[in-house]
């Protein structure tokens, strides 16, 4: 029963929990992206009055509104694929998981 528990924790629940802690500071990093860029692309690249909306293709094309837009754009992919990349490696998880016995005997 020790060894069952000893492999437990030593083999899957130690390298689960560092995977897991790599995984939220991406999940993190790419979140406070989206929120930062859609914030300053709101405070800087959208007109405030009506009337300014004239000049919105001049605001869309200075370097500040297009990288604020790509980084936008590429958090909301990212954002969006995390479900995929949390089944994959829930699968690799549970699978490295059931090799244990393959790799030992």
């Amino acid at each position: 029963m020790f060894q069952v528990i000893n492999h437990v924790s030593t083999h899957i629940i130690t390298p689960s929990l560092l995977e897991t802690l790599s995984f939220l500071k991406i999940y993190i990093f790419w979140n406070m992206v989206h929120y930062i860029s859609c914030h300053l692309y709101y405070n800087y690249c959208v007109p405030t009055k009506w009337y300014y909306s004239f000049f919105t293709p001049f605001y869309n094309e200075t370097p500040l509104c297009k990288s604020l837009n790509w980084f936008y754009k590429t958090s909301t992919r990212t954002i969006n694929s995390i479900g995929a990349t949390l089944i994959t490696w829930s699968s690799k998880i549970i699978l490295n998981s059931f090799n244990y016995k393959q790799k030992h005997v």
